[in-house]
């Protein structure tokens, strides 16, 4: 089925059945999304955006400006808040107060799987507006199968809402600008305006707009001027939609688009690490070729070669300067204007296709339009039947590799690359942090309660439960260790060789043969067991208290600003009278503990932030950070060698032993005539 002569020339009016069959899919898309939405854990970035949707939501109309900048690093405020506030008050309305998604997780992640299944409605409008209905439910079937889109489709904050409307906003211009009717630039206008309070890269819109009409569209003067006074208009509406949607731009306005612009160009943006091509190489140092490569190796090779074919098309439609190449260079201009000027501008480069999302709409249609093109240049109804097939074998191949990667799209990569297993060895997978959630729950059901971790990246959005805790590196002794297998990691952890680690891992996340996250067990680090007999040593001339050591850095390490006898090891910044600093120092208390009546003890220890305690030259236990830890021990009368430890990072700083003999009731603190050095 050919397109006709004057396809593209604006967009078609689709009937109420077109509509409702392009509703269809959208509706599938977002259905099968609630069925699995537990699948997907919390990311990278998801806590940085809630937190300032928090602050809208439940506080901006108590605190306001003032609040917003003490609160806020210049970065997060200048962030669009328009879908931090919505992913907060999902949460709050269908989990906290309604109880209609099960879990926390869930109500955050709900307003992006819609938003998603809007930019799926949003691709069938623009390819059935501009091509007809075949290619546009052809295009949003495609979307839908673009392992990209599926890996962003829950717990994007930003990226996946920003493709949605972005895809909204060039569709209402393409209309403007082809139907030439002033209230549709206001339109268009207005979404762009929406869509600069998701995230700043709204901006690409204009310049693709404009850059479109003078290459393609403007033939005259008049014409000129009716399309010079219509994106006048466009962004005047966009103000007004930015200043009603989002409250930081309510306030001295004229500050706030030079500060945000000026924000992100200065911002110091990630410049870790980054493994592309096999190596590693600065974000801000990456080639000029990483969006289109990272498009090519990411992008099913059936898409791909659809692309290639609408590529094609366009050339020649051009050349003819027919309606529907006009239609087919705004696409062009869609997909490689917003990667392009990334490579051009020198910024950043990472996280392989997340920052380019915009373009995956542009994408799809093409592969549309071309799909029922070359299926209307076959020679006969057989053999177009027979492409179809082809063609629909295609997709249901690409969906069940989706089904195996499962809930892991974003680590797809086509045969360019030998798949994922051959992609491991020269790019970055696991980038978004998709397999935290599968490790966290190995993590809560086969490792001991009391475990410490070390997590050189990624720590805050790991799924851990109360009781294990979190360890600064691994000199404070970790029982485990995860790495989530991405460049920055060189930087992170220089222990070990995060690519050809020294010791075998006792658990991965993988996929395809190649791992996306690893968890490592060191046993050396071991406390003693619950249970376990330690015997008394002779303590002659014994003086009472104990001896401590001052450091003043957070590492045991000289020279000593204090050398002190105390009663007990107790102490607590907010009460005590030594002139111990509040932050950045450590403390080692040694001396010997006495026990009176043999049996079994029970020891508690609490610290801020890091306590350690010893007995007979053993490691009974570790507190890391701010919490509390009990151990039990078979102890004979006499003396035993007593080491103590804590350290005091940022804050305020406490650290408390408590005993008892089981036989005797509760816990209470250790009294000082236990204590001699």
């Amino acid at each position: 089925m050919s397109a006709g002569p004057e396809a593209g020339s604006g967009p078609r009016r689709l009937s109420g059945r077109a509509l409702l069959l392009g509703a269809i899919l959208p509706i599938v898309f977002l259905l099968q999304g609630l069925a699995t939405i537990g699948d997907f854990g919390e990311t990278f970035d998801e806590k940085f955006d809630r937190n300032i949707g928090h602050y809208y939501y439940r506080d901006w109309s108590t605190r306001g400006v003032k609040g917003l900048e003490e609160t806020f690093i210049p970065l997060q405020r200048n962030y669009g808040p328009l879908f931090d506030v919505l992913v907060v008050a999902s949460e709050d309305h269908l989990h906290a107060k309604r109880k209609i998604l099960k879990t926390e997780l869930a109500g955050f992640h709900f307003p992006i799987l819609c938003v998603t299944a809007l930019a799926v409605f949003a691709v069938y409008l623009v390819a059935a507006g501009m091509f007809g209905v075949p290619a546009g439910l052809l295009a949003s079937l495609i979307f839908c199968l673009t392992p990209q889109v599926v890996a962003h489709s829950q717990n994007n904050l930003k990226d996946t809402p920003l493709m949605a409307f972005f895809a909204l906003s060039l569709a209402a211009f393409f209309a403007a600008v082809t139907r030439d009717r002033f209230w549709r630039y206001a339109a268009a206008g207005a979404v762009a305006g929406v869509t600069y309070t998701i995230k700043i890269n709204a901006l690409l819109i204009y310049p693709i707009v404009g850059l479109w009409f003078v290459l393609f569209v403007g033939r005259s003067v008049r014409a000129y001027l009716r399309f010079t006074v219509g994106m006048l208009l466009a962004l005047a509406s966009s103000l007004g939609a930015i200043v009603l949607v989002w409250p930081y731009y309510r306030h001295e306005i004229w500050k706030r688009f030079p500060e945000t612009l000026k924000v992100f160009r200065e911002a110091a943006i990630f410049n870790e690490e980054v493994f592309y091509l096999g190596k590693h190489i600065r974000a801000n140092e990456m080639p000029w070729h990483f969006p289109f490569v990272q498009l090519g190796v990411t992008t099913p090779l059936l898409f791909l070669g659809l692309l290639m074919a609408a590529l094609f098309f366009t050339a020649r439609q051009l050349r003819e300067k027919s309606a529907e190449g006009r239609a087919l260079g705004f696409l062009v201009l869609w997909l490689l204007f917003p990667m392009g000027l990334q490579a051009a501008s020198g910024a950043s480069m990472y996280d392989g296709m997340r920052h380019y999302l915009t373009v995956l709409p542009a994408l799809a249609v093409l592969a549309g339009y071309a799909g029922v093109r070359l299926i209307g240049l076959l020679p006969s109804r057989r053999a177009a039947v027979a492409g179809a097939v082809a063609l629909g074998a295609g997709l249901l191949f690409v969906l069940m590799r989706l089904i195996a990667l499962h809930p892991y799209a974003v680590v797809y990569h086509n045969a360019l690359t030998g798949g994922v297993r051959g992609a491991a060895d020269r790019f970055e997978l696991d980038y978004w942090g998709a397999s935290f959630a599968e490790a966290g729950r190995w993590v809560k059901s086969a490792t001991p309660p009391t475990s410490r971790f070390w997590m050189p990246i990624g720590q805050s959005f790991f799924p851990i439960d109360e009781g294990r805790s979190f360890v600064a590196g691994q000199d404070r002794l970790p029982n485990y260790k995860i790495i989530l297998v991405r460049g920055m990691l060189r930087l992170a952890d220089k222990t070990d060789d995060y690519r050809n680690p020294s010791r075998k891992p006792v658990y991965t996340v993988s996929r395809d043969g190649a791992d996306l996250l690893r968890i490592f067990e060191y046993p050396e680090n071991s406390d003693l067991a619950d249970g376990t007999a330690l015997a008394p040593e002779p303590a002659g001339g014994a003086q009472p208290g104990l001896s401590v050591t001052r450091f003043a850095n957070g590492e045991y390490q000289p020279p000593a600003v204090e050398t002190s006898i105390r009663e007990t090891p107790e102490f607590d910044s907010q009460t005590a009278t030594e002139d111990w600093r509040e932050a950045n120092f450590s403390v080692l208390m040694n001396g010997f503990l006495k026990i009176d009546v043999p049996g079994n003890y029970v020891f508690e220890l609490s610290s801020d932030d890091d306590g350690y305690f010893g007995l007979s030259g053993r490691r009974v236990t570790i507190c890391p950070s701010t919490g509390t830890v009990r151990k039990w021990l078979k102890l004979s009368a006499g003396f035993y060698p007593i080491d103590l430890r804590f350290r005091n990072d940022v804050g305020p700083a406490h650290f408390h032993l408590k005993m008892a003999r089981e036989s005797d009731g509760a816990l209470a603190t250790v009294e000082a005539a236990r204590f001699s050095h």
